[in-house]
C-alpha cells in the first residue's frame, strides 16, 4: 500500500552502491611468506613474476572474482568473471573460543558470619540439609527449630565431629524425608551466639535453577562427571532471584562439590571449592594476590571476570554505570561493552563497532596495557564478523545482500590491522600477552584460509594462497602447543592453540590428527573451566566423527555442543527484542541441523523435529519466558504437544539447512513424518538455489501493478508466474502430503528463513492447461482453493502457548486512519474506514489524521480488540529494527513507530491489521536461527494474538475487497485465519466466473496477505451485521462499482476507493509513466491538446462535454484510447450515462470489443 517506502530505500541503496561501485580487494601472495589483503583504488593491475593473487570486486550489482597468476597484466572487464553464489559445507561453522585476557574467576558474594555453623545458611534448594559446624568441635546437641521457635529435631554432634549429612540423621517416625519449604533456625544447645537462620525454597525453584544440570544428566548420564559438576555449580552460584539480582546457593553448591572425590578435580573446580568455603566463612580470609592483568579499576575488573565466565548480563549492568567516570574508565568500559555485544550476539555488530571506536578515542595516548586491550578486543570482534559472514554468506548472496564477500574481506583486513597494533603493545607488556596475540593471529589466518577455499571452483585452484594462510596460522600456534609452561599456567590459551590446529588439520582431511588435537584442547578447556571452549571443540568433534561415518559419536558431540550452547545463551544480556539470543543461536544453528540430519538418517523424525524446534525462534520463546510463560523444550514437551493434537489440525514445518531443505508433517493424528525436499525430477533441492529462486520470484512482484498495466496495453499477458508457482508447489509440498492436508480444517504453516516471505496460499496445485495467449488469463487452482485454511506460526511451541491462553471473543474495534500525511497523502484510507464501518456499524472507534498519534496508538495497543492501522509502512531489509509505521508528527517531531519500539511495548490486541506495505517483511537475509525482527513479528512477539500483514506492496484496487470480505467473515464469528481464506476464495470465485479477461487472478493482487498467530481468535458475532451491510448509506458507497459493472458488462477490477480518480482504459493509451518520489503508482501526462480540454471539463464536473470531447478525439484518432478521470466519486446516473455515451460511439464499440475494458485506479502515495 505504501510504495514510497521502497523508493526511498532504493534511493539510499543507490547512493551506497555509487560509493561501492569501484570497490576492489586483493588477496596478494608474494615470494617468501608475504600474504596480505589490500584494497585497490585503480581498475588495472600488474603482478610481478613473484606475485599471485585473488581479486574480488563488485560490478553491476554483483560480486565477482578472478585468479591473478604471476606476471599478469589485468584490467577490469565486465564480462570476464563469474558471479559468486557461494558454497556451503562444514567450512562455514568454525568458531574457536576467544578470550580477552587471562583472568582468575572470583565470586562477588559471601561474608564471614558470627554463627557457629557453616551450613545451612541463606536460601537452600534441597531440604535434605548438611550440617557443618565451625570449631571447636565439642560434644553438643544442635537444635533445629521452625519459624515459630518450635524444636523439630535434636541433632547430637560427637566429639571432633564437624559434619552431619541428612542421610545419617535418625529421624522420628512420620517426619518428612526432607525439610518442607519455609524458614528455620539452627543453634548449638546452650550457645546463643551460634544461631543461624536459613530458608528452604519451593521445589519448583530448585527445578528451575538446575534445569540444565538435569538436562545434561538425562542426556549423558555419568559419562562426563566433572563437566556435569561444573554445570551444576555454575547454575547454583550464578542464579538470579525474581528481581534479576544474583542469588548464590552456596550450601547446595558445597553439597554438590563434596559429593565428588577431590583427587579428580581440575584446577578450575579446586578454585571454585576454595571460593565457596571462603564465602561461607569456612576458611580464614586471606588477601587475594593481585591479579597481574587487572586494570586497577574495580568495576572494570569485576566486569572482565563476568565476561570470562560468559556472564554477559552481569558484566553489562556494571559497565553501564561507568559512562560518567573519568576518561580511562569510560574508555575501558566501552571496550568491554563492545565485547559483550560481539561475544553474545551477531545482531549487534553496529553497536559493538561503535563502542570499540569510542574506546580507541578515549584511550588514545594512554597506557600501553589499555591500548592493548582495546586493539585486541576490537580485533576479536572483527574476526568474529568474518566467522559470521562465513556462516551465512551463501544465503546472503542468494538474497542479494550488498557485498557480503567484500565486507568479509574488509573485516579480515581491518581485524589484522587491530591485531598487529595489539601485538606491538603486547611486546611492551609481557610474554603472556604476546602468546595470546599469537593465538589470535593464528585463528585469523586460519579464517583467511577458509575464505580462499570458499572461492575455489575446484579443489586446489588457489592452493598456494590457501597453504600460505594455513602455514602462517600453524607457525603462530606451534610455539604455544609446545610450551609446557603455558599448558600449566594458561590452560585456556593452550586449549585455543590446539583448537586452531584441529581446525587446520581438519581442512586437510587428517581426521586422526584432528581428533587427537581436539582431545588436548578439550582437556585444557576443562582445566580452565571454559564452557565456551568445550562447546566449540564438541562441534569440531561432531564434524570429525560425521566425516569418519561414526554417526553415534557425531550425534553425541553435537548434542553436547547444543546443550552447552543453551547454557551459554541463558547467561546472555536479555533484551525484550531478543536480538542477542537470536544472534547467539544463529551461530550455532548448524549444530542443530547436523543433529536433525543424523536423526533423520536413523528414521527418528519426531526427535529430529524436536531439534528443529530448538533451532528456531529462540528469542521469541525467551521473551515469552520473561512474560511468565514457561516452555518445555525437551522431548517430553514435544510429546505433550503431539499427544494432545487437535483432530482438525495438521502442521507443516520447514527447516532450511545449509545444503538441503527439510519438511516435517504432523498429521491429524499427531504423527510426525519428515521429508528432504525434492524437485519434480526427484532430485534433492539445494537450499541456496531455492532461496535464490524464491528471492527472484518475490522481487518480480514488487510492484506488479504497473507491469500488469503495460501487459494489458500491449495485449500480451505473461503467464510464467503459473509455471513458477506450480514448480514451487512440486518442491515445497512433499509428494502425497496434499491428500493428508485435506483431512484437516486448518493447516499450521511453520516456515523458516526466506519461506517466511513466501505466499503459500498462491501455490499452483493444478495449472491451467488451456492454450494461453494475448489477453487470455490463466485460471489455475491454488492452494487456497483447497478445503482447509492456512495459519502461520513461528514454531509448534509458540502455537501451543498461544492456544493455552484464555480465549475470549473480540468485542472492540479500533481504526487509525491517516489519509493526509504531509507529503504522502493516502486518500484511499477513507475507503478502508468506510468498509470497516459498513461491516461493524457504530462499533469501531476511529481516529483520523492528527488524532491518530503514536501516543493514541500505544493506548490502543494496551486494550483487547481488533486494530486496523491504515498508514504508510517502511521496510528496511538490512536494518529491520528501523522498519516503521508512519504517524502524524508529535510535539517533538517524532512520527515513526519503529519495530524496535513495538518490541519494547506490551501489546494486548487480539488482531492487528497492518494495512501497510511490506508489513510481513523483516531481515533481507533471515539468520540461520530464524529470528525475524520486522513489523509483524514485533507485534506478535509483543503480545498480539493475531497479525494480518502484507508480503509486498498492497494494491489499492483489490485490497479493500479482500479486507472487507475478511471483516464480514469476522463479524459472523469465523476465526481470523479462516476469514482471510474465505475472502480470498470469494474473490477468486467471482473472477473465474467472469467471461472477460481478469488480470487480477494474478496472486500479486490477492495473495498479498498472511495471518500469523492463534488459529482460534474470533469476534463476538455482530447482531446488526446484515443490517449494517443493507444500510442505504453504506450501499451508496459501493453503488458506483455496481453500476459500472452493469454498464460495461465487465467486472470492476478495482474498487473506486476515495482517491477520487478513476481511469477507464480502452485499448492502448499513449502515456508517460513518471513515478514520483512520494511513490505514485502511475502519473499520466497526455501531450495532446484535446486531453487538456477533456480534463478541464472533468475538473469542472461537465462530464457530458468531457465525453463529447473524448469521442471526437477518438474518432479523429488523435489519441488511441480514452481516459475519463472523475474528480469526485458519487453514485449518480449521469456518470454512468457518460461512460455509456463513450461506449456507444462506433469507434468506442470497436475498441471495447477488440480490447479488454478495465477500470484502473491510481492513487497518490
Amino acid at each position: 500500500m505504501r510504495i514510497y517506502s521502497i523508493l526511498l530505500f532504493g534511493v539510499l541503496v543507490l547512493s551506497v552502491l555509487a560509493e561501492q561501485k569501484h570497490r576492489q580487494i586483493l588477496i596478494l601472495l608474494e615470494q617468501g611468506d608475504g600474504l596480505s589483503v589490500v584494497e585497490l583504488e585503480k581498475e588495472a593491475l600488474e603482478l610481478t613474476e613473484s606475485q599471485e593473487g585473488i581479486l574480488v570486486w563488485r560490478e553491476g550489482g554483483l560480486e565477482q572474482w578472478k585468479h591473478l597468476v604471476p606476471g599478469l597484466q589485468w584490467k577490469k572487464e565486465k564480462t570476464e568473471s563469474k558471479v559468486f553464489w557461494g558454497k556451503t559445507s562444514e567450512k562455514s561453522i568454525w568458531e574457536i573460543a576467544q578470550k580477552t585476557n587471562s583472568l582468575e574467576q572470583i565470586f562477588s558474594y559471601g561474608a564471614t558470619r558470627g554463627s557457629g555453623f557453616i551450613t545451612p545458611f541463606g536460601v537452600v534448594l534441597d531440604g535434605r540439609i548438611t550440617l557443618r559446624r565451625k570449631s571447636p568441635f565439642v560434644k553438643r546437641n544442635a537444635l533445629l527449630k521452625n519459624s515459630d521457635g518450635k524444636i523439630l529435631l535434636v541433632i547430637p554432634f560427637s566429639e571432633s565431629q564437624a559434619c552431619i549429612s541428612w542421610q545419617n540423621l535418625v529421624l522420628p517416625e512420620k517426619f518428612p524425608k526432607s525439610l518442607l519449604p519455609g524458614q528455620y533456625t539452627l543453634e548449638m544447645e546452650g550457645v546463643a551466639s551460634s544461631t543461624t537462620a536459613f530458608w528452604v525454597a519451593e521445589p519448583t525453584l530448585k527445578k528451575e535453577v538446575i534445569q540444565f544440570s538435569d538436562l545434561f544428566q538425562k542426556a549423558f548420564g555419568k559419562k562426563y562427571p566433572l563437566l556435569h559438576l561444573q554445570i551444576t555449580l555454575e547454575a547454583l552460584l550464578y542464579a538470579k532471584d525474581k528481581e534479576g539480582r544474583q542469588q548464590a546457593y552456596l550450601c547446595d553448591a558445597l553439597d554438590a562439590i563434596e559429593d565428588v572425590k577431590e583427587d579428580s578435580f581440575t584446577p578450575y573446580l579446586l578454585n571454585i571449592k576454595k571460593k565457596i568455603l571462603s564465602s561461607l566463612g569456612a576458611l580464614s580470609q586471606k588477601t587475594e594476590p593481585k591479579e597481574k592483568n587487572r586494570t586497577g579499576i574495580e568495576e572494570i575488573d569485576i566486569a572482565r571476570q563476568y565476561i570470562l565466565a560468559s556472564r554477559w548480563q552481569d558484566a553489562w549492568k556494571i559497565l553501564e554505570t561507568c559512562d560518567k567516570a573519568d576518561r580511562r574508565t569510560r574508555g575501558l568500559s566501552y571496550v568491554y561493552l563492545g565485547v559483550v555485544c560481539s561475544e553474545s550476539s551477531l545482531t549487534r555488530e553496529q553497536e559493538a563497532d561503535s563502542y570499540f571506536q569510542k574506546a580507541l578515542q578515549e584511550l588514545d595516548g594512554g597506557l600501553a596495557a589499555d591500548l592493548f586491550l582495546a586493539h585486541n578486543n576490537y580485533g576479536n570482534f572483527l574476526s568474529s564478523c568474518v566467522q559470521d559472514f562465513l556462516c551465512n554468506q551463501a544465503f546472503q548472496r542468494a538474497t542479494e545482500k550488498e557485498s557480503p564477500l567484500l565486507d568479509m574481506l574488509d573485516a579480515w583486513k581491518k581485524g589484522l590491522l587491530e591485531y598487529e597494533k595489539a601485538y606491538r603493545h603486547a611486546q611492551d607488556i609481557d610474554k603472556q600477552e604476546v602468546s595470546f596475540m599469537e593465538a589470535n593471529l593464528a585463528r585469523h589466518y586460519a579464517l583467511l584460509g577458509d575464505i580462499v577455499r570458499l572461492l575455489e571452483e575446484r579443489p586446489g585452484q588457489f592452493k598456494n594462497i590457501g597453504q600460505q594462510a594455513q602455514r602462517k596460522a600453524n607457525e603462530f600456534t606451534e610455539k604455544i602447543r609446545k610450551s609446557l609452561d603455558i599448558a600449566q599456567t594458561e590452560p585456556f590459551l593452550y586449549g585455543t592453540a590446539w583448537a586452531i590446529y584441529a581446525h587446520l588439520v581438519f581442512r586437510e582431511d587428517r581426521i586422526a590428527e584432528c581428533l587427537e588435537a581436539c582431545q588436548k584442547a578439550i582437556s585444557a578447556y576443562c582445566s580452565a573451566g571454559s564452557l565456551t571452549g568445550i562447546e566449540s571443540i564438541a562441534r569440531i568433534l561432531g564434524l570429525c566423527y560425521r566425516k569418519a561415518n561414526k554417526a553415534e559419536e557425531a550425534l553425541e558431540n553435537f548434542t553436547l555442543s547444543s546443550l552447552l550452547g543453551e547454557i551459554l545463551r541463558s547467561r546472555m544480556v536479555h533484551d525484550k527484542i531478543g536480538l542477542s539470543q537470536a544472534g547467539f543461536f544463529s551461530r550455532r544453528t548448524y549444530v542443530y541441523e547436523n543433529i536433525a540430519e543424523l536423526l533423520l538418517v536413523d528414521g527418528k523424525a519426531k526427535e529430529a523435529l524436536l531439534y528443529v524446534e530448538k533451532a528456531k525462534a529462540q528469542s521469541l520463546q525467551n521473551l515469552l519466558n520473561v512474560h511468565g510463560i514457561k516452555i518445555n523444550q525437551d522431548k517430553e514437551g514435544l510429546e505433550e504437544i503431539l499427544s494432545k493434537w487437535p483432530k482438525e489440525i495438521c502442521a507443516l514445518e520447514y527447516f532450511v539447512g545449509t545444503n538441503y531443505i527439510y519438511a516435517f508433517f504432523v498429521d491429524v493424528q499427531g504423527q510426525v513424518r519428515a521429508f528432504k525436499l525434492e524437485d519434480k525430477d526427484k532430485k534433492p533441492v539445494f537450499s541456496p538455489d531455492m532461496v535464490a529462486r524464491i528471492h527472484i520470484f518475490l522481487k518480480g512482484l514488487r510492484p506488479y501493478a504497473s507491469k500488469m498495466l503495460s501487459m494489458i496495453k500491449e495485449e500480451n499477458l505473461n503467464h510464467d508466474w503459473q509455471k513458477d508457482l506450480h514448480s514451487f508447489y512440486q518442491s515445497l509440498l512433499p509428494a502425497g502430503i496434499l491428500e493428508e492436508m485435506r483431512r484437516a480444517k486448518t493447516v499450521m504453516l511453520i516456515p523458516h528463513h526466506i519461506l517466511h516471505y513466501f505466499p503459500f496460499s498462491a501455490l499452483v496445485v493444478q495449472p491451467d492447461k488451456q492454450e494461453l495467449h494475448g489477453m487470455c488469463m490463466a485460471k489455475p487452482k491454488f492452494l487456497v482453493d483447497e478445503p482447509f485454511d492456512l495459519c502461520y506460526v513461528p514454531s509448534l511451541q509458540i502455537w501451543k502457548i498461544l492456544r493455552e491462553r484464555k480465549l475470549l471473543p473480540i468485542q472492540q474495534v479500533f481504526v487509525m486512519a491517516m489519509d493526509n500525511l504531509p507529503g504522502y497523502p493516502l486518500p484511499g484510507v477513507k475507503k478502508d474506514v468506510e468498509s470497516i464501518q459498513a461491516v461493524f456499524g457504530k462499533l469501531p472507534s476511529v481516529y483520523w489524521n492528527e488524532k491518530a498519534t503514536k501516543k493514541i496508538a500505544f493506548q490502543i495497543f494496551r486494550k483487547r480488540g481488533l486494530v486496523v492501522l491504515g498508514t504508510h509502512g517502511t521496510n528496511n531489509p538490512d536494518q529491520p529494527m528501523e522498519s516503521s509505521l508512519v504517524f502524524p508528527s508529535d510535539s517533538e517531531g517524532n512520527s515513526c513507530l519503529s519495530s524496535a519500539e513495538i518490541y519494547e511495548t506490551k501489546i494486548s490486541s487480539d488482531i492487528v491489521v497492518l494495512n501497510a506495505c511490506y508489513g510481513s517483511l523483516a531481515n533481507r537475509t533471515p539468520m540461520p536461527g530464524d529470528d525475524l525482527f520486522g513489523l509483524s513479528r514485533a507485534f506478535l512477539q509483543s503480545g498480539a494474538k493475531n497479525v494480518l500483514s502484507g508480503f509486498w506492496d498492497i494494491y489499492d484496487g483489490t485490497a479493500p475487497i479482500l479486507l472487507k470480505g475478511f471483516a464480514e467473515s469476522l463479524a459472523r464469528g469465523i476465526p481470523a485465519h479462516a476469514s482471510l481464506a474465505i475472502s480470498q476464495r470469494n474473490f477468486l470465485k467471482q473472477l473465474r466466473a467472469s467471461s472477460s479477461c481478469e488480470p487480477w487472478l494474478h496472486p500479486y493482487f490477492w495473495a498479498v496477505y498472511q495471518i500469523q498467530g492463534d488459529d482460534r481468535i474470533t469476534m463476538k458475532i455482530i447482531p446488526d451485521f446484515e443490517k449494517n451491510l443493507s444500510d442505504p448509506e453504506n450501499q451508496a458507497v459501493c453503488s458506483l462499482e455496481k453500476e459500472l459493472r452493469q454498464t460495461l458488462e465487465q467486472k470492476l477490477n478495482h474498487t473506486t476507493r476515495s482517491s477520487k480518480r478513476i481511469l477507464l482504459h480502452i485499448g492502448n493509451t499513449k502515456i508517460e509513466q513518471k513515478p514520483s518520489f512520494s511513490g505514485s503508482v502511475l502519473q499520466c501526462q497526455y501531450k495532446e491538446k484535446v486531453w487538456a480540454e477533456v480534463t478541464s471539463y472533468i475538473g469542472t464536473m461537465h462530464l457530458e462535454k468531457a465525453a463529447e470531447s473524448a469521442k471526437e478525439a477518438a474518432t479523429q484518432e488523435i489519441i488511441s484510447g480514452y481516459l475519463i478521470s472523475v474528480a469526485s466519486v458519487r453514485a449518480e446516473s449521469q456518470y454512468t450515462k457518460s461512460f455509456q455515451d463513450i461506449l456507444s460511439s462506433k469507434i468506442g464499440r470497436k475498441k471495447a470489443k477488440k480490447f479488454s475494458v478495465n477500470l484502473v485506479l491510481t492513487r497518490e502515495y
